[in-house]
């Protein structure tokens, strides 16, 4: 009677079913913090796969961006990025398309980056401040045709020679 009434209520209420949860939202885990997610990046797995199959392009909304070029999470507040920022803004110079994804700034913290490359070629996109982004920023990565083919995490002035020729992997998986 009331036991089993109870049971199936308890069964209803831990099982995930698909018009209950939305396992399509972002943030796309859930964080530490009660009501604040995180987004996992994790940059070391994205090499050979394409970018615009990644959960982070849905959730930062991606759409309308070259799927060539030098792709740079930066934070305002992080002085190596200030530092890359400024070398690529010279480097760089419209040789191919350079995508900035900003990473919501630390709260109460000094702004180090004060200058961004500018031109045609440069695209700035601010990601959502609706979870913690996982991943240390500067970081890094190149695309070819949409195919990610290299990345660096953190990205430093050095190793930005390497992401000029990139070695391409065999195909996107």
């Amino acid at each position: 009677g009331i036991h089993a009434l109870a049971l199936a209520m308890l069964l209803v209420a831990t099982v995930p079913l698909p018009w209950v949860l939305d396992r399509a939202s972002c943030p796309a885990e859930d964080g530490p913090l009660i009501g604040r997610g995180y987004y996992p990046i994790e940059l070391e797995t994205w090499p050979g796969t394409r970018l615009a199959d990644k959960e982070f392009a849905r959730c930062a909304k991606l759409d309308d961006l070259p799927e060539e070029g030098l792709w740079i999470f930066y934070r305002n507040t992080c002085e190596l990025c200030a530092e890359l920022l400024e070398y690529v803004a010279v480097a760089e110079a419209g040789q191919r398309p350079v995508v900035l994804l900003h990473l919501p700034d630390v709260p109460d913290e000094e702004p180090k980056v004060h200058d961004l490359p500018q031109g045609d070629h440069v695209r700035v996109v601010e990601l959502p401040d609706d979870g913690d982004w996982l991943v240390t920023p500067p970081a890094g990565f190149v695309l070819s045709n949409g195919c990610v083919v290299g990345v660096k995490e953190p990205m430093r002035i050095e190793d930005h020679e390497q992401s000029v020729a990139p070695e391409i992997p065999e195909g996107c998986r």
